[in-house]
């Protein structure tokens, strides 16, 4: 696909008369072309300046919808892929629709998954792990969830491998307790068991001493979930001590205020500073 075809329906859309986070979206179609631009510092931009309008601090917009077939088409074309993910799932994910079509944008790149799942077998991690990461979050699980079975049985890359593990669970809460057993596999790489942790909690799976154990064993948490597209879960142990206050139960504070007791107890500074917020958050909830 050439950007002729990639860009061959763009100004036939009536781009002036949809809503951005500023306005009239009649700025879009630049910035989609400038997209592919050769100059990388004017792609960059580009992207900044769409990020700004149409996934602004996670809202989307009428014209976010409209604008998702464009980047779908220019990742499968192989022009920045993984950006062209990235941005894809934003939107996926977002939660807060400002249209008069609720659901819209999410529908507008669930439209996109032939283009996203092939590069799920992409040769470039990171375009696999994006490509994961953005067609989780569609929550298409009829059309997603048989791609990642599949990826995680010949997975290697440790990203990729957490990616999966967590958008299969993402999609299917359910499924979530044929992975808990990756959580004392020494053999999988600490990110995916990490993952696997953090899919117990988020599936109300019951939180044992082991997994207790496992936790603190992986402690500093926050290096493994660096390169993770899920802001939420940037700080694994504080994530782990908030969902299990949520559960409001003797038990699972009792299991939370444990962690935070071991984390400050850490030998390693990094892991009690992760504790040290852990405790500050779980006094706020």
């Amino acid at each position: 696909m050439d950007l002729a075809q990639i860009f061959a329906d763009l100004d036939t859309q009536p781009w002036a008369d949809r809503e951005h986070a500023y306005g009239s979206a009649d700025d879009v179609p630049g910035q989609l072309r400038a997209l592919a631009s050769d100059d990388a510092e004017e792609a960059e931009e580009a992207l900044y300046e769409l990020y700004g309008n149409i996934v602004h601090q996670g809202s989307v917009y009428e014209a976010t919808a409209h604008a998702m077939p464009y980047p779908a088409r220019l990742a499968a074309a192989g022009i920045r892929p993984a950006d062209m993910l990235v941005l894809l799932g934003c939107v996926a994910e977002s939660e807060d629709e400002r249209s008069d079509t609720p659901g819209a944008c999410r529908a507008a790149v669930t439209a996109q998954l032939p283009l996203i799942l092939p590069l799920i077998e992409s040769a470039d991690t990171s375009v696999r792990q994006a490509a994961v990461w953005a067609a989780a979050r569609t929550g298409a699980a009829e059309q997603v969830l048989p791609v990642l079975r599949r990826c995680w049985e010949g997975e290697l890359d440790p990203l990729v491998r957490a990616e999966v593990l967590a958008g299969s669970v993402w999609l299917d809460p359910a499924g979530a307790g044929e992975y808990e057993r990756v959580v004392t596999e020494v053999e999988e790489a600490a990110p995916v068991r990490l993952a696997a942790l953090l899919a117990c909690v988020d599936a109300d799976l019951a939180w044992t001493p082991v997994h207790h154990d496992a936790l603190i064993s992986l402690l500093p948490a926050g290096p493994l979930v660096a390169g993770r597209f899920d802001m939420e879960q940037s700080e694994p142990l504080r994530y782990v001590v908030e969902g299990l206050l949520d559960r409001d139960t003797d038990e699972a504070r009792e299991a939370a205020f444990s962690l935070v007791d071991a984390g400050l107890r850490h030998p390693d500074a990094d892991a009690r500073a992760e504790a040290v917020a852990g405790a500050e958050h779980a006094c706020d909830v």
